[in-house]
């Protein structure tokens, strides 16, 4: 399996960890909650969605206080 630091986009459950740390990371509703307010972005392929690794960078460093 490819190093999550290495990927340039993630799944949701994919961005869920690199959001949260940890084994779980974030709950499902808070990532879902994000996408719906338009906080972060996402793409579809076909019926996946996917979230870009710069998209989560950007709402990480917009969000540090």
């Amino acid at each position: 399996m490819e190093n999550v630091l290495d990927k340039h986009s993630f799944s949701i459950t994919e961005a869920r960890k690199y959001l949260g740390g940890g084994k779980n990371g974030i709950s499902k509703y808070l990532i879902y909650q994000l996408l719906d307010e338009g906080k972060v972005k996402s793409y579809w392929v076909g019926n996946r969605r996917f979230i870009l690794k710069s998209e989560l960078d950007r709402y990480i460093s917009e969000s540090e206080v």
